[in-house]
């Protein structure tokens, strides 16, 4: 009887151990395929952004910055444009008072010439954040940053 105990109480932890360790690993797989996905439609996003943005930037324009965040900010994707030296010159209502941490990424875009992104904590949420630059004739003159709720 102790044996038959002893060795279903292995099988037992066998099996747990088996399947908690494919269930990490599966719970692993999804995290990166909604990350991947995450950085898909930001990238998307930043890209459409970018589009609508760079002719008002490149030419200075004051206006016209608020029909762009209309048309791109959601309640779950902020979106916020910044000149060549990195000031803010429109900014959706959900991510204005948290662009402080985000300011070297800004920079980083407009340095680099090339798309920045990272995982910031903004508002005590995770957020994908994806920058990118804004160019007149392959120089930069401000960036474009969307701000995806990772949550």
């Amino acid at each position: 009887m102790r044996f038959l105990v002893r060795l279903l109480g292995g099988i037992w932890i066998a099996t747990l151990v088996v399947t908690g360790g494919f269930a990490y690993l599966e719970v692993e797989d999804e995290r990166a395929k909604l990350a991947q996905d995450l950085q898909r439609r930001a990238s998307l996003a930043g890209d459409a952004v970018r589009e609508a943005a760079e002719p008002l930037v490149a030419r200075g324009a004051r206006g016209g910055f608020e029909r762009v965040l209309k048309r791109f900010a959601r309640p779950d994707r902020g979106v916020a444009i910044y000149d060549e030296f990195g000031s803010v010159l429109a900014a959706s209502v959900e991510v204005k008072p948290f662009l402080g941490p985000v300011l070297p990424q800004v920079s980083e875009a407009i340095q680099k010439n090339g798309p920045a992104r990272q995982f910031h904590r903004l508002g005590g949420r995770t957020t994908w954040v994806h920058v990118v630059p804004l160019q007149r004739e392959d120089r930069p003159v401000g960036a474009a940053a969307v701000f995806l709720d990772a949550q």
